[in-house]
């Protein structure tokens, strides 16, 4: 979850009522939208549907690639848990936050930047992508554009707290650098203000396709 009110709790239930330590959502559930666990409660898939509807778009993707990433399966349940749930309010809302998640997104700095490349009107870059150094090693990328040669790297806080970690960084660039792509970083504070950054990279695919 990111920036979200977590001080009041959210159930669902047949009658909605509100308090101050509770909201409880007025709701009806299909098969398989509930799972125990001592307790009743909905499952990942119809948790991820429900967050979409009554969330703001942005703290909704992070909380679905969130859920998707430790239950991979729930994506094939998804469409399930739109239907079973478009009868409520937010429906729309869940439909476009769930044809938007990915679960490879592994921070919410990532699932953050990735809402940010769309509003920019970017090309969608693939997730994780795994390339060969010369020297025979692998990374992955956070980001990556293949037809322009692009790599995006979100760096979050503390990334770098021992300079062992910074000189490992800088070979990775420098290998990455060699196979002829271009890399372009940012930070959690550049995400307030991505239109830079968005520049900085169609730069630096215009910048290879004439080198």
């Amino acid at each position: 979850m990111w920036d979200v009110d977590l001080r009041r709790i959210h159930v669902s239930g047949s009658k909605g009522r509100i308090t101050e330590s509770m909201y409880r959502h007025q709701t009806q559930f299909s098969d398989g939208d509930l799972v125990d666990v001592g307790v009743p409660v909905t499952s990942t898939e119809r948790t991820i549907v429900d967050l979409a509807r009554s969330l703001p778009f942005e703290q909704a993707v992070v909380a679905g690639d969130s859920a998707l990433r430790l239950d991979p399966s729930a994506r094939d349940r998804l469409p399930g848990a739109v239907v079973s749930a478009s009868w409520g309010h937010g429906a729309a809302a869940a439909r476009a936050v769930v044809s938007f998640l990915d679960g490879r997104s592994e921070s919410v700095g990532e699932s953050r930047s990735r809402v940010r490349i769309a509003e920019c009107g970017l090309p969608t870059p693939i997730l994780q992508q795994t390339v060969r150094a010369r020297d025979g090693r692998t990374y992955r990328l956070d980001f990556f554009w293949k037809d322009s040669g692009v790599v995006g790297e979100f760096d979050g806080l503390g990334k770098y707290d021992d300079r062992r970690d910074l000189v490992a960084e800088k070979r990775r660039e420098d290998a990455l650098r060699e196979l002829g792509f271009q890399v372009v970083r940012w930070t959690w504070r550049d995400l307030d203000r991505f239109d830079a950054v968005a520049a900085c990279i169609t730069r630096a695919g215009k910048s290879r396709k004439h080198a």
